[in-house]
């Protein structure tokens, strides 16, 4: 099986989209409790690690690709249901997690035929390395395969 790595540094839209799904993905474990638990174990400043992944992720494209879009409010409406599940430490609906990578998959089909360019600023590093990355490996460890 080939092990997909979350790469530090974007440097295009193709990046960007294939990261986001691993890091959507992982979501799934959140469907068991085992995965359920270990998710609730990293918390910060009032919130979840897993939480502020996918807020970063939702920022980082809303910078990147900021005209409107259906994406926008799925993403948000997403990002609600999960401080709601968080609030309960319940575990995640799949059908929420799959229709939010349908739509994700969706967006970037629509970006990709648009061909716009990719502009990696400061805000986006910092969202990325900071928030993204290190929410990821806190939730879920720098292991992939677990």
């Amino acid at each position: 099986m080939l092990k997909m790595r979350l790469k530090s540094v974007l440097k295009s839209n193709r990046d960007l989209r294939k990261n986001g799904y691993i890091i959507i993905d992982k979501l799934h474990k959140m469907e068991k409790r085992k995965g359920a638990l270990k998710a609730y174990k990293s918390e910060a400043e009032g919130t979840y690690f897993f939480i502020i992944c996918i807020r970063a992720l939702i920022d980082i494209i809303q910078i990147e690709y900021p005209e409107e879009h259906e994406f926008h409010a799925k993403s948000k409406s997403f990002l609600s249901y999960l401080e709601y599940v968080a609030k309960s430490k319940g575990r995640i609906n799949r059908k929420r997690v799959g229709s939010f990578l349908k739509t994700y998959t969706t967006f970037f089909k629509y970006i990709e035929r648009k061909k716009p360019e990719f502009f990696f600023s400061n805000e986006v590093l910092r969202k990325w390395n900071i928030e993204c990355i290190m929410a990821y490996i806190a939730t879920w460890g720098n292991n992939e395969s677990k």
